[in-house]
């Protein structure tokens, strides 16, 4: 796992929600499909998917 729930939710300033799974779900299918490899790409997609 490149990324945790806690650094998604202190690196976006977010609370502890369902949208922090949901991000979590998308960042591991970004993994799986070769979009992302690292957690520099894991937090870069969280801050554009929520954004």
């Amino acid at each position: 796992q490149l990324v945790s729930g806690n650094d998604l939710m202190e690196y976006l300033s977010l609370p502890r929600s369902p949208r922090i799974g949901q991000l979590l779900m998308e960042i591991q299918l970004a993994r799986v499909e070769g979009i992302i490899s690292t957690r520099e790409d894991a937090l870069k997609l969280a801050k554009e998917l929520v954004n």
